[in-house]
């Protein structure tokens, strides 16, 4: 996956990957709150690297403590693009705010509290859906598992997708039922 500078300093910045000890990835309310200061000062995460300790001070308002953490989450940087390399390498993606394929809906629903990185495998187009939960017991009676169908045909005809935790029963005929109508 190609990354852009701004997915990248984000990464850097929040994602739990190569983490030392002394500098934690920031939270989604943080990474938040430091994207609002940013949008306000007329700059993007990939100026982040640019910055000194003093601007990080004065123009973002952050105090010393937060501007060294903040420059210590962006020196990890290589090790991280290492990291990715590896993961994509298991068909594992991380996918950042600022990248078009991270999920619309879970930025309008969430705001600043939407999780700044996703980590996902499979097909990224997959996250425009809209989703409704399965589940159920396991074994089941044939006349649940009938059901079940008729549900989810009816949820795939309304153009939602399903998920459900692959249990016997109810959540796999879920979820045979789902694949079978293209969802």
């Amino acid at each position: 996956m190609s990354r852009s500078a701004n997915a990248a300093v984000i990464l850097a910045l929040c994602s739990d990957l190569c983490v030392s000890g002394d500098a934690a990835p920031l939270t989604p309310e943080e990474w938040g709150t430091l994207a609002g200061r940013l949008l306000a000062e007329g700059l993007k995460p990939e100026d982040l690297p640019g910055l000194s300790r003093l601007d990080l001070g004065g123009r973002l308002r952050m105090p010393g403590a937060d501007a060294d953490r903040l420059l210590r989450l962006l020196d990890r940087e290589a090790s991280l693009s290492f990291e990715l390399s590896r993961l994509e390498n298991t068909g594992i993606c991380a996918v950042t705010r600022a990248d078009p394929e991270y999920p619309a809906r879970l930025k309008a629903v969430l705001g600043n509290g939407c999780p700044p990185v996703l980590y996902a495998a499979g097909a990224l187009s997959l996250l425009r859906y809209r989703y409704v939960g399965v589940v159920g017991s396991a074994p089941a009676l044939p006349e649940d598992l009938q059901f079940t169908e008729r549900v989810v045909s009816e949820i795939a005809a309304q153009g939602y997708g399903v998920v459900s935790g692959g249990g016997e029963g109810i959540e796999t005929a879920a979820v045979e039922r789902a694949l079978a109508a293209g969802m």
